[in-house]
């Protein structure tokens, strides 16, 4: 065998066949992704793609030898050497495009002059390879890693350099530049790092005619130069490129999710508080007017009967009984039955969102045997027809939705009520508010005075008065006295309620009974600390709201506790460092707090939560804005103007929960600040 086919028929050989191995191994991953693993294939895919995109890359390149066709030894090669260019790729299906490319490349060739036994002479060249290439993906342009193989035409234009040198006799012959067509093929691999860039590996080969740059086909004297005709040329070539990707195709939005919740109702249980009636005496005279009530005893808007030892009172059907005692005298025994009336429970409002759709559930607790009613809600508003235990939500707006349990009660007789038609005696009164405390936020309480008539002082009538009373209940929420613009500390007042009993006899009685009102504290939202774009450092504007307003008020409650929220405009964008954004602005804030330096109070750091919501705009912006206005002076470029639009939106929201005071409901998700990072920061400056 000889020197050539040891040497150019394996080359070109390794190369065919590490196109083919590379190309069978991408069709398996693509077949292993998407078979095997379809939920880690749909996790790394952003599934969008982009149309077309642009290469530039650098490499290096391997020559094997110019042939002569019956030559069996080499009289010339070129070395291997770097390249560098671009390509141009066009996608114009999901798995193939369209490239073209330039690459530029220096290598040197060698030359054996004729009679010598080494390549002695030399000559640096140049080459420029314009290929045009078919492409087949083995993943679809929606992947982020993306297997190929391409094959096409190319022209190589092969550029000398200007003297031979080395051991060689004259005459040489002057070196011309050479264009030859060849076929470009080579396998590779692309991986999107994000919707505008990715990196790509090629591993590709060449095969065209050699170029004899005018030399002579053989030799013409001893030590003179030459180069055989009908020789071929092989390369092989690898490079590695920064893909800039054009014309990004976002994908499509997800469908509508749909979300399941179970409203619970909690339905009041059946009564089982004794009907008692009042406002019967002990004795009564002739003629009195005793007039009787029965309390409700959980019945709302039930309907009553009376009974006057044993007989129904005609006409005596409501919460109220005027006995007959115009004649006769002796015991009287009267008792009232309510039935009917239902309780009725709305379970608390369920917000919905554009772009979900629903199945709600009600769950009603607290039935114990007892049918139920329901009548779903939407925005307060009866829904037609929505009177099941579900209810169907399709994708709408925004809404709150809530639904209403009604539940019948069973019937229930009083304890007896007796009195004695006696001579005229005094009424007498008893009065006491239960409970003696109760919160400025809770609803009314029930007033109830025990009036004992005279034996003969007939029906007694109550009536309530003071601060807060309305009928038979207080309301504690209608005191005054309270100073509701500053609710970060403890309030409390004390009003007196007085009752008053007058009997048919138009003899009265009053009593008194004191009644403690608690207004708690109440968490406050400072304006928020807003922040120039891409940026998080506390300006000085944002400095004066934390040490001159929201510090003494931490000073003057030492229990109290800090919640920052960050937010960032959707409009920073630039990768990883963009995206945090909302949490270093939440950090520096801290460290404002609590640096403990400089200007920088030592707030400890476990009274401090934090929470990150990214472009999560849902909490009206409150911005602390200093304007040129006032005599807060900001480093160069760190004031934030009012007429920055989007300033309100790169923000940290500041709440201060006093002590004793609730979480407000809608700071969910709060988490601990990470101490060790903050300490890091120190006092900002």
């Amino acid at each position: 065998m000889t020197k050539r086919s040891h040497f150019v028929r394996p080359c070109r050989q390794l190369l065919l066949w590490s196109t083919v191995a590379l190309a069978i191994t991408g069709s398996a991953l693509a077949q292993t992704a998407s078979t095997t693993k379809p939920a880690a294939a749909k996790t790394s895919d952003d599934g969008g793609y982009s149309t077309w995109d642009v290469t530039p890359f650098f490499g290096w390149q391997w020559y094997q030898a110019f042939q002569g066709g019956n030559l069996r030894n080499y009289t010339n090669r070129l070395k291997s050497g770097w390249v560098l260019g671009g390509r141009l790729n066009a996608d114009f299906s999901p798995h193939v495009s369209l490239e073209t490319s330039v690459m530029f490349g220096s290598n040197r060739l060698q030359l054996r002059p004729s009679g010598q036994p080494t390549l002695t002479a030399s000559v640096p060249t140049k080459n420029v390879q314009v290929a045009l290439d078919l492409v087949y993906h083995f993943q679809p342009r929606t992947a982020k890693t993306r297997f190929f193989i391409l094959g096409g035409p190319t022209g190589v234009w092969f550029i000398p350099g200007d003297t031979i040198t080395g051991n060689l006799t004259q005459p040489v012959f002057p070196l011309e530049t050479k264009v030859e067509p060849g076929i470009n093929y080579g396998v590779g691999v692309k991986h999107y790092v994000s919707p505008k860039w990715g990196l790509r590996f090629d591993v590709g080969g060449r095969v065209n005619p050699a170029a004899h740059f005018g030399l002579p086909q053989g030799p013409t004297g001893p030590n003179t130069v030459y180069i055989p005709a009908k020789g071929a040329n092989s390369e092989l070539y690898t490079s590695i490129g920064v893909i800039l990707r054009e014309h990004y195709i976002a994908p499509p939005p997800p469908p509508n999710p749909l979300v399941s919740q179970t409203l619970r109702v909690d339905v009041p249980a059946a009564s089982t508080t004794p009907m008692t009636i009042s406002g019967a005496p002990a004795t009564v005279c002739p003629g009195d007017d005793v007039r009787l009530s029965v309390n409700s005893a959980g019945f709302p808007n039930a309907t009553y009967q009376w009974q006057v030892n044993g007989t129904a009172a005609g006409g005596a059907t409501g919460q109220t009984f005027n006995v007959p005692t115009a004649t006769g005298t002796g015991s009287r025994s009267v008792t009232v039955t309510a039935s009917g009336g239902s309780s009725t429970a709305t379970s608390a409002p369920f917000a919905t969102s554009a772009g979900h759709t629903y199945h709600l559930t009600a769950e009603a607790a607290g039935l114990n045997g007892r049918n139920a009613s329901y009548q779903w809600l939407v925005n307060g508003q009866p829904v037609a027809g929505a009177t099941g235990t579900t209810y169907d939500m399709p994708d709408a707006a925004s809404a709150s939705v809530a639904v209403r349990v009604t539940v019948p009660n069973p019937p229930a007789t009083s304890a007896p009520a007796t009195f004695t038609i006696n001579p005229l005696t005094p009424p007498t009164l008893t009065f006491a508010v239960t409970p003696a405390t109760v919160p400025y936020s809770s609803g009314p309480v029930a007033l109830r005075a025990v009036a004992t008539a005279s034996p003969c002082g007939g029906a007694v009538n109550v009536r309530y008065s003071g601060e807060g009373v309305t009928g038979t209940s207080f309301n504690p929420g209608s005191v005054s006295g309270f100073d509701m613009g500053n609710r970060l500390r403890s309030q409390s007042k004390t009003v007196t309620l007085t009752a008053t009993a007058t009997d048919a006899k138009n003899q009265t009685v009053t009593r008194t009974a004191p009644v403690t009102v608690t207004l708690d504290p109440e968490a406050r939202r400072l304006d928020d600390v807003v922040f120039q774009s891409m940026s998080s450092r506390v300006n000085n504007c944002g400095k004066r709201l934390l040490l001159e307003e929201l510090t003494p008020m931490l000073r003057n409650d030492p229990g109290a506790k800090v919640v920052l929220i960050g937010h960032r405009d959707e409009k920073e964008k630039g990768g990883k460092a963009a995206l945090a954004l909302d949490t270093t602005r939440v950090l520096n804030t801290a460290a404002v707090l609590s640096a403990g330096k400089g200007i920088c109070p030592q707030l400890d750091l476990s009274r401090i939560q934090m929470k990150a919501v990214g472009t999560d705009q849902s909490a009206t912006p409150r911005p602390a804005l200093c304007g040129a206005s006032t005599n807060v002076k900001e480093r160069s470029g760190q004031a934030v103007k009012e007429s920055d639009k989007n300033a309100e939106y790169r923000r940290v929201e500041v709440w201060i929960i006093p002590s004793g005071a609730a979480m407000p409901a809608g700071l969910t998700g709060l988490s601990a600040l990470p101490d060790a990072q903050v300490q890091k920061l120190g006092c900002p400056k």
